[in-house]
């Protein structure tokens, strides 16, 4: 049966669980000084990173390669362009005709962005600079998705457009220039509603209809065939989104039952689905995940992220945000940073994943024969690892697991060296030291020197 919604069209998110947010809030420090050992950190979370007019209402939010974020609002039919600083673009247009309700949004390597309208039954092509539509790809186009919702939208890496029809039961793909080059029927009643691409170029559908995986693999003259049921989901899973770790599985997200599926990408169909994970009471709403392979999704009954890491360091809940945002979507930039997509306070949420350092050098002094003892800490998930570049003084260690810098310093000197953090989720910038080790008042500096020397 169609789970059709209230507007005619599928919704990527379920809002129904608004009323279960709990209000929470996480932080972390970044430390160079005397500290309590075995003190751990914690993701830094910017409930409020960037604040978008009160009508946007975001459903999708996307990373850009050049640091800036875009959201597709479906309360005011726009997209919206965030600068790496937090603030809203004021130059960038990203108005979409009335009524449009744009519900997803992907990025070509050229930067040109794609957006989806179900209710309009249209993509929209807009330049990531200026926000404008591009007129001749909607004429190229015209009518070709009429009556057929788009409800999704991908591209290859050779610039190809994939849209997700969900009315009937199809992916359309188009070329750069708005034509309709083919059409890849999926199962009756399959309903897609999200594509993405896998590593090695095959695309996989989630369709929400059947409760089933889709799997289109292309040949070398790029002819694609369908695998309609390439993976079917325990009864009751019906799934809405999907993300890959990079290291050969599929994690599929089901709100209905709030559960994430984890399917090999190398088993044939029937025995693909190797895990069914519950996550009762989170309910899970988006899913993404980074280009190191980490599983990210977005839990609106706990107002959280959870992470789970290719080698399972880290699992379960990492961040909290504050107040009742409501986060409908979620994505990950390389930099270690996750994007939350606030539908309810038209914000967007940043945590920062991936350790952070000051990149300001610190200095640091330290007396000859006498007990040296400092620490670094970096935001971000834990296990965090520390490592120095370069040459510390002569008795002087970085412990890795915790950041303290301890010991006794042997020679006087200027040195100088990097700290560097690491996690799961990326590494730091090298926060640059200067440490100065001076001799004891009155020493004649004799004592760590093997030759003669004195009086």
């Amino acid at each position: 049966m169609r789970r059709r919604y209230a507007n005619g069209f599928h919704r990527k998110r379920m809002r129904a669980l608004a009323g279960l947010l709990v209000m929470a809030s996480a932080s972390a420090a970044l430390v160079l000084g005397v500290g309590v050992l075995g003190a751990s950190a914690a993701p830094v979370v910017n409930d409020w990173f960037a604040a978008l007019p009160t009508a946007a209402r975001p459903s999708a939010v996307l990373c850009s390669d050049d640091g800036s974020v875009f959201t597709v609002d479906s309360g005011s039919d726009s997209v919206s362009k965030i600068l790496a600083d937090g603030t809203v673009d004021p130059f960038f247009d990203g108005t979409l005709p009335p009524g449009s309700l744009p519900q997803s949004i992907a990025q070509d390597a050229r930067g040109a962005l794609y957006v989806t309208s179900a209710i309009l039954s249209t993509v929209y092509k807009l330049d990531s600079a200026t926000g404008l539509v591009d007129a001749a790809f909607a004429s190229n186009l015209g009518s070709s998705l009429d009556t057929r919702h788009p409800a999704a939208v991908a591209v290859s890496s050779i610039g190809d457009i994939f849209v997700a029809t969900s009315a009937d039961d199809s992916v359309n793909r188009l070329s750069p220039t708005g034509a309709l080059i083919d059409t890849y029927p999926l199962a009756h009643g399959a309903e897609p509603v999200a594509l993405h691409f896998a590593d090695d170029g095959q695309l996989y559908t989630a369709n929400d209809g059947d409760g089933t995986l889709s799997r289109i693999t292309f040949d070398l003259a790029g002819r694609g065939t369908v695998v309609a049921s390439w993976a079917e989901l325990p009864v009751g899973l019906y799934p809405i989104d999907l993300a890959f770790d990079h290291h050969g599985f599929v994690y599929v997200l089901s709100p209905s039952r709030e559960t994430v599926s984890k399917v090999d990408l190398a088993l044939p169909a029937g025995t693909n689905v190797v895990e069914n994970r519950a996550h009762p009471g989170d309910h899970p709403a988006a899913i993404t995940s980074d280009a190191l392979g980490n599983v990210y999704t977005s839990d609106l009954g706990t107002n959280a992220v959870s992470m789970l890491s290719p080698d399972k360091t880290v699992v379960g809940e990492v961040a909290r945000l504050g107040g009742t945002p409501f986060g409908e979507s979620i994505t990950a930039s390389d930099a270690g940073s996750v994007f939350i997509a606030n539908s309810d306070t038209s914000s967007i949420a940043r945590v920062d994943m991936a350790p952070r350092l000051p990149v300001d050098t610190v200095a640091a002094a330290a007396t000859v024969g006498e007990a040296f003892s400092s620490y670094f800490r970096a935001g971000g998930v834990e296990p965090t690892r520390y490592d120095i570049v370069g040459d510390a003084p002569p008795g002087i260690a970085l412990v890795p697991s915790s950041g303290w810098l301890t010991g006794t310093p042997a020679a006087p000197g200027v040195y100088e060296f990097d700290v560097v953090a690491s996690n799961a989720a990326g590494r730091s910038q090298p926060q640059h030291v200067t440490m100065t080790v001076v001799l004891a008042p009155g020493s004649t500096g004799c004592w760590f020197n093997t030759e003669a020397c004195g009086l």
